[in-house]
């Protein structure tokens, strides 16, 4: 009989409970293995080991999306803040509430209204060009005081008459002309030849002042054209410095113009807001215009003709609900049966005029305080920049008032994130212009959740 050391299998040793232990497979004596030849203790392990694996694989991938929002974190934090897109709210051109009503334009002849600038409120008539007679020396003035400025209460070069200018002047007065009793060699400085010629409106003086300024008649007529064109005025010609010779023709838009660039020149101003003034060598000398002293009339020029009739280029400053209200205007081609009748008609056209656009004017509520006038979006955040107090317009009912916005700062979009918005709401109209300050604030900065939703674009 084999002795037992020798025995492939060494003998069983006791298993728990009493029973024996297979030693080969530490699994007790006797043990039926599973389904699958799994037994007990080996299918415990294996899903012990699945637990573990699946674990391990569960912490991987936390920490790979831990790592990726980091990450991503810190690109979304370190991207540039995307600027905001901006949004006008107000009009452009708003307008003045209440029913528009027209001003008593003349019911002949032509006519118009303009700001102190110029720029047209309105006209009547044809708007031709058509004779402006002594309104042409307006231009005169004009092109002298800007080739030879002269500062107020200064005299300015001297210049002396001549024998053509001084020469039949009974005979000149006959023949309609309006002229100042000179005689050769008469010395007059440049103010004293300004106020002959604007003031009583002498035609040899407006010969005298060509002769003193461009040498001759000729030049100083191509000169005159010359600065019409410059200033815009393209239905204006001349060709002579009074206006006596119907061939100087203009139109009231043009005029309006030229009334705007000379009431700038204070020398001129003074002179044309003068009823009546002492040249030295003259004797004291009234102005045709009658207006000029009365009802805010400040100027400017008439003319007659009979081929032009009664003409008035004229300047307004009136106080209106507090404020200095100014107005530029031009009446032509006024008929009557003589010349002191169509001076005359030009003079009533004009004040009726002026007086029914003045009294057409109120004082309106254009745009309400906290009135949103521009919005910024950054991020689907929006905010808004409102106006700070009530834009309040002097304009006649349904006018139409510019209206535009004037920040602070340069481009709003790329202001930072909270950062104030400020500015004006700026409002021209036919009196001037107004304007209301303007708050507000950049939307914030972009939030974290936004940064990563948009962080591929």
């Amino acid at each position: 009989m084999p002795d037992a050391r020798s025995h492939p299998y060494p003998p069983r040793r006791p298993g728990p409970g009493g029973g024996s232990t297979d030693p080969r497979r530490g699994r007790p004596a006797g043990a039926a293995p599973q389904a699958g030849g799994q037994y007990p203790r080996e299918r415990t392990d294996r899903s012990r080991r699945r637990r573990q694996l699946r674990a391990r694989r569960i912490g991987v991938g936390a920490l790979a999306v831990v790592t990726v929002v980091a990450l991503g974190s810190l690109r979304a934090a370190s991207e540039a803040v995307p600027a905001a897109s901006a949004r006008r709210l107000v009009q452009r051109r708003v307008p003045v509430p209440g029913e528009a009503s027209s001003p008593a334009w003349p019911s002949s002849g032509e006519a118009a209204l303009a700001t102190w600038d110029g720029k047209l409120i309105g006209t009547s008539g044809p708007v031709a060009a058509v004779p402006i007679a002594s309104v042409t020396k307006v231009m005169t003035a004009y092109l002298t005081l800007t080739e030879h400025p002269l500062a107020l209460g200064r005299g300015g070069p001297s210049f002396t008459i001549t024998a053509s200018e001084a020469a039949h002047l009974s005979a000149r007065i006959a023949a309609g002309e309006s002229l100042v009793d000179v005689y050769a060699g008469e010395t007059f400085d440049e103010l004293q030849a300004l106020q002959a010629l604007l003031i009583p409106s002498a035609d040899n003086m407006a010969a005298a002042l060509a002769r003193f300024d461009a040498g001759s008649r000729s030049a100083f007529v191509a000169r005159m054209n010359s600065t019409a064109a410059s200033l815009g005025m393209t239905h204006t010609h001349f060709v002579d410095p009074s206006g006596l010779d119907p061939g100087s023709v203009s139109d009231p838009a043009d005029l309006v113009r030229l009334a705007a660039a000379a009431m700038r020149l204070p020398v001129f101003a003074r002179i044309v807001d003068e009823p009546s003034t002492t040249i030295p060598a003259v004797g004291t000398v009234t102005n045709y215009n009658s207006l000029v002293g009365t009802d805010g009339f400040v100027g400017i020029k008439t003319g007659s003709t009979p081929r032009a009739g009664g003409c008035l280029l004229f300047a307004v400053v009136r106080g209106v609900d507090g404020r200095r209200v100014r107005l530029l205007g031009a009446v032509l081609g006024q008929q009557g049966t003589s010349i002191t009748s169509i001076i005359s008609a030009a003079l009533d056209a004009s004040r009726r005029l002026v007086d029914s656009w003045y009294s057409s004017l109120a004082d309106t509520v254009l745009v309400p305080a906290g009135t949103p006038v521009l919005s910024l979006r950054r991020a689907g955040v929006t905010t808004r920049v409102v106006t700070d107090s009530p834009l309040r317009v002097l304009a006649p009912p349904g006018s139409q008032v510019s209206v535009r916005l004037r920040l602070s700062g340069g481009d709003p979009g790329r202001a930072r994130p909270g950062e104030p918005i400020t500015g004006r709401l700026v409002a021209s109209t036919e009196t001037g212009t107004v304007s209301v300050g303007l708050s507000g604030h950049a939307p914030p900065s972009p939030s974290l959740g936004w940064r990563l939703g948009h962080l591929f674009g």
